[in-house]
């Protein structure tokens, strides 16, 4: 949507992220790079610093294509926030696709996913924080997909419309609470437990947790991610705190 306001159009996006995922692999060796791609040309570009170890590169995809060439290509995938844990098994499965065609091990890939989080103690006032998430990320229209499977009924169109009038209200009007639990992690601190589980049992490996609220607010999320910290050692839980 921001992009077509600009004029920007996007062409070949497929091909862009190929490229782009090639040349910036290049870069990362510290040598000069030489590349002549239909979208991205470089003529002998290098950094001014060698990386002291192997810097992974996870690509955000959402179509199926993007998805599939992630799997080609990418040495993780971070998943749009918004999507539900089973649209999430389903992605990844495309990643997995794209990797076996290859002739890649998907399980070396690593698997990371945003998800909008908020606890509080009556559950409530963190469900009625997270519609306004729900709504900002329901513009892109590569979302569409994952509401559609989930059978909730929600005027996609109506809320970019009134995004677009940069009305967030009526934009948050239109997310109805029900899509907080399937798009989200949000209500009390079992209610998040439960659907963070969900995340990692459909193969997200890092979850990303977007902590929404402030102060006494996200206290408990930072309790959760640590509690689950001790009892999955082997997986990564990361937090990023939204203002």
């Amino acid at each position: 949507m921001f992009l077509q306001e600009n004029g920007i159009a996007i062409e070949k996006p497929v091909r862009v992220m190929r490229e782009f995922v090639e040349a910036v692999r290049g870069l990362l060796t510290g040598d000069a790079v030489e590349y002549q791609g239909e979208t991205l040309q470089l003529a002998g570009a290098r950094m001014m610093f060698t990386p002291a170890a192997t810097i992974p590169i996870y690509v955000a995809a959402m179509g199926e294509q993007m998805l599939k060439l992630t799997g080609r290509i990418g040495d993780g995938i971070v998943l749009s926030a918004g999507l539900s844990a089973d649209y999430a098994h389903r992605s990844l499965g495309l990643v997995a696709e794209g990797a076996r065609n290859a002739g890649r091990d998907y399980d070396t890939l690593r698997k990371a996913a945003y998800i909008y989080t908020a606890v509080s103690d009556d559950g409530k006032s963190a469900i009625t924080a997270l519609r306004s998430k729900l709504a900002w990320v329901m513009r892109n229209k590569f979302i569409t997909a994952n509401v559609e499977a989930s059978g909730i009924d929600i005027d996609l169109d109506a809320i970019r419309a009134a995004i677009a009038k940069r009305d967030m209200d009526e934009a948050t009007r239109l997310v109805p609470e029900e899509a907080v639990a399937a798009f989200a992690c949000g209500g009390t601190l079992a209610d998040c437990r439960r659907r963070l589980e969900e995340y990692v049992a459909a193969g997200v490996e890092e979850p990303v947790l977007v902590l929404v609220g402030d102060g006494a607010e996200r206290e408990k999320p930072l309790a959760l991610i640590k509690e689950l910290t001790g009892e999955l050692p082997a997986r990564s839980i990361n937090a990023t705190v939204t203002t």
